[in-house]
């Protein structure tokens, strides 16, 4: 080929290059271009119409604090129910396995059970009577103390129907000691302490699954030298099967009479029908 032919196509293939690549520099621009514009459009809408992610994820978090409440109340009353399931197994293993402390002491203290309204004790009652008598013969303290209130207004006490019993099996009246507003284990503590001033040391006297509760009662009231005697382990249904009422009674009544305990103490002690 000619020189001058040579020269002449290499002219044309560079102004075809220089064309090529301005051309694609026009076409990249215009493409970043309308890149830019979409992502304006894209901002503008997230702006003013809440399309994009960070208001989506905020609706969502919205949610979620609503249904919280119904979380926070499920929490609630799974916990409760954990500590009411833990108290009765705790109830039961310490009625099963507790061992008296029958050792002699400055008072043996009887608390009630229960009684009709026309004066007739429950046979818990005479139970823990009949209790308190044999450690009193076995002369484990020099005197007994009954405590227990009215199941009706003009009616006899608990404690006075005890009292009766125990001097209707050989108890001098001179022994005994007669408790008769009580109308639950904390008032048995409260109200008999003006009567065992002098007691160092007591003797209590109530069913197994109940001790718990009434030692915490007396330790709450000043007592810290608290012997132990069961009149009977667990509360007995009427065919003589163990009364599961009575233990589920006993672990709402573990709390009631904490919260009890504690609003008596802030109100200044002065209100002693928060305690029944």
């Amino acid at each position: 080929m000619p020189v001058s032919a040579a020269l002449t196509l290499n002219r044309i293939d560079a102004r075809h290059t220089r064309h090529a690549v301005k051309g694609r520099a026009r076409s990249g621009s215009h493409i970043r271009s309308r890149i830019g514009t979409n992502r304006s459009n894209q901002t503008h809408q997230c702006q003013n119409k809440a399309h994009c992610l960070l208001p989506s994820f905020q609706d969502h978090s919205g949610q979620r604090s609503k249904g919280e409440p119904i979380r926070t109340l499920i929490r609630i009353l799974t916990t409760g129910a954990a500590l009411l399931g833990l108290t009765a197994l705790s109830i039961i293993g310490f009625t099963l396995t507790h061992q008296d402390t029958e050792t002699p002491a400055d008072v043996i203290v009887v608390i009630g059970a229960g009684m009709s309204a026309d004066g007739a004790l429950h046979r818990e009652s005479l139970a823990r009577v009949d209790k308190g008598v044999a450690l009193f013969t076995a002369n484990l303290a020099p005197r007994i103390h009954f405590s227990g209130g009215r199941a009706a207004p003009d009616g006899p006490s608990a404690g006075a129907q005890m009292a009766r019993h125990a001097m209707a099996q050989g108890i001098p009246a001179a022994a005994i000691s007669v408790e008769e507003r009580s109308l639950s284990t904390l008032q048995n503590a409260l109200f008999s302490k003006p009567m065992l001033a002098d007691a160092q040391s007591i003797l209590l006297v109530t069913e197994a699954f109940h001790l718990p509760r009434a030692k915490a009662s007396f330790w709450w009231m000043g007592y810290d030298n608290i012997r132990t005697a069961h009149a009977g382990r667990f509360r007995r249904a009427p065919d003589n099967t163990i009364s599961l009422t009575m233990i589920g009674r006993e672990t709402l009544a573990i709390w009631f009479n904490l919260g009890r305990a504690i609003l008596w103490s802030a109100t200044g002690r002065r209100h002693d029908d928060i305690l029944q």
